[in-house]
């Protein structure tokens, strides 16, 4: 089975490598399903995640695999090891492929299928965690304004509410110490989900702790401890407002809780 992602909402994937690779895939008996967008789907927790993670010859045509991975892991589905994830936000259409694993010919066709997953109220911008690299060390947690985590019954944070989160804004993955918070959306790396190169990520996350650190007097935590506290929430972000372009804070946010 071949899944293809249409990023319907930001449109990331190169047009021209879907066109490309989904033109090839006419010519194959495996079954090619179009998702018009998987971060959707995922927020879902559909329960075509985990029917496709059954298939013994899994093919993901999506965006970086460690998002396409933690997105499952999101829906609370893990990818067997042998699932193929290509790029189309950055692979070529002919690299991809000559690494196929799929026979193309003219024999026993299968029709597409199309997913809709999209609701046009929501953007589906929201953080996914890759527990590989993630020390369950609450950052994200205390930082985050609107409620997006929360922690699970044996203590491990995750991602509860990813509605509420605020579209375009990645503070809490420029938090973590550790990169381990995914925007699928994103579009500088590695918060995008690309590999993460250690000593590029610890510097910039050095400078922006420093910044952190100095800008609010190292009591970020104090500052959004009370989340039901409009006053407390008002004043906080007119702290984080100082932060907006270290953190990419959309302006926005500030907009809408004035």
């Amino acid at each position: 089975m071949v899944i293809i992602c249409q990023c319907q909402n930001a449109r990331l994937v190169s047009e021209a490598t879907r066109r490309q690779v989904s033109d090839a895939l006419k010519s194959t008996s495996q079954p090619v399903v179009y998702v018009d967008d998987l971060c959707a789907l995922a927020a879902k927790k559909n329960p075509l995640l985990g029917q496709w993670a059954e298939q013994k010859e899994l093919v993901v045509c999506a965006c970086f695999p460690r998002a396409v991975k933690a997105l499952f892991s999101h829906a609370k589905v893990n990818l067997p090891e042998s699932t193929k994830i290509f790029n189309l936000r950055t692979q070529q259409p002919e690299d991809i492929l000559s690494l196929l694993p799929v026979e193309l010919d003219d024999k026993g066709q299968t029709p597409p299928k199309t997913i809709q997953a999209t609701d046009p109220d929501w953007v589906p911008w929201f953080p996914v965690i890759d527990y590989q690299r993630c020390k369950n060390c609450k950052q994200c947690l205390n930082f985050c304004l609107f409620g997006v985590y929360s922690m699970t019954q044996d203590q491990t944070v995750q991602v509860s509410l990813p509605a509420k989160c605020k579209t375009g804004c990645p503070a809490c993955a420029r938090v973590c110490p550790y990169a381990a918070i995914i925007f699928p959306k994103y579009d500088k790396s590695p918060i995008n989900g690309d590999e993460v190169v250690e000593a590029e990520w610890k510097k910039s996350h050095a400078a922006s702790a420093a910044s952190l650190k100095d800008r609010l007097s190292g009591n970020i935590y104090q500052l959004l401890r009370n989340r039901n506290n409009r006053a407390a929430s008002v004043q906080s972000l007119s702290d984080l407002e100082k932060l907006k372009d270290s953190f990419d804070i959309p302006e926005d946010l500030f907009e809408s809780h004035s």
